[in-house]
């Protein structure tokens, strides 16, 4: 990103996403590296500066506002799919490393339980299941198209319905008929 330094990098969640590459990893020693060790380790920073990935996921929210201002999710709650208005809405721009569980928490709050008996035992269900929710938003925001203006992500849920819709369509050389063989990657260092 041209004109983008390292202090329009929010140094919290740099660190957070240092604490996550240790998690992934298990390797302690990176908790001795400087930042900027992270970040070039990580591809956040190259050759050119900081990249756009590094924006994402640990830019100040002033800075993504600036060179990224569409870089925003939408979470909309209705308790109706088929009505207009909404009944609870929150928007994030801010580091993506530092929102993930805000917007996990968020969606978890109008999470439903759905009860089942099985034999002598009440077990439950969830309808929005952690893993695949979290996967879906990483997706949404990881393999959207940045080049579309004015478009944010959206995730839109109800009681019976969940949707994320990420700007952008296949990646050039994908298709319906080849979704499934080819690989393609958009935002490869994300």
């Amino acid at each position: 990103v041209s004109g983008l330094a390292i202090d329009d990098l929010d140094k919290q969640a740099i660190e957070a996403f240092r604490q996550k590459w240790v998690a992934k990893t298990g390797r302690k020693e990176y908790f001795s590296f400087d930042d900027e060790k992270v970040l070039k380790n990580t591809g956040l920073v190259d050759a050119g500066g900081i990249t756009f990935a590094g924006l994402i996921l640990v830019g100040k929210e002033e800075s993504l506002r600036k060179w990224l201002p569409d870089a925003e999710i939408i979470f909309e709650w209705r308790n109706d799919p088929q009505q207009t208005h909404y009944d609870f809405r929150k928007n994030w721009r801010a580091p993506f490393v530092s929102i993930d569980d805000d917007i996990w928490n968020t969606i978890n709050a109008r999470n439903l339980r759905i009860p089942f008996q099985e034999g002598f035992f009440q077990r439950e269900i969830w309808a929005f299941d952690e893993k695949s929710i979290r996967e879906a938003v990483h997706n949404a925001v990881m393999h959207r198209d940045y080049s579309i203006k004015g478009r944010s992500v959206f995730i839109k849920a109800s009681p019976r319905e969940f949707l994320i819709e990420s700007p952008g369509g296949f990646p050039p050389g994908i298709t319906l008929e080849n979704v499934l063989s080819e690989k393609q990657w958009r935002n490869r260092v994300l």
